[in-house]
């Protein structure tokens, strides 16, 4: 049942971001434009529920792996506690930052969300498993 301070597309909005980022291989990375492409949504959308999900599963997903356009994480003095996190959580896994902090982008590290949602209408499609 969908409560009801929540449509049925964005309990099944949300569903497909989980899985989208839960897709993200160790080592890879993202941009936030591009998965909200292949969610058929706009970025603010996907930095929103991100947000929100960070908050309700604090480290369930590999949010860090989804990266702002360039890679780039703004200056020192704008970048929070949750960035520089993120910046250290793909340091982690082997990423590099040039001397601006700014992530330096390989090829072979990028993925390439599922795009099946592309085409979405997401008021009529019903959530994964339901």
């Amino acid at each position: 049942m969908v409560s009801q301070t929540k449509s049925q597309a964005f309990v099944n909005l949300r569903y497909a971001l989980i899985a989208a980022v839960q897709a993200i291989p160790a080592g890879k990375v993202v941009t936030l434009g591009l998965l909200s492409s292949a969610l058929n949504v706009p970025p603010r959308h996907v930095a929103f529920l991100l947000s929100k999900l960070e908050r309700e599963m604090p480290g369930a997903l590999p949010q860090h792996r989804v990266i702002p356009q360039g890679g780039d994480f703004g200056p020192p003095a704008k970048r929070t506690v949750a960035r520089t996190a993120q910046m250290a959580a793909l340091c982690a896994e082997g990423h590099r930052l040039t001397a601006n902090q700014v992530l330096l982008l390989d090829p072979h590290h990028h993925h390439t969300p599922d795009p099946r949602h592309q085409h979405t209408i997401w008021a009529t499609e019903p959530a994964p498993g339901h």
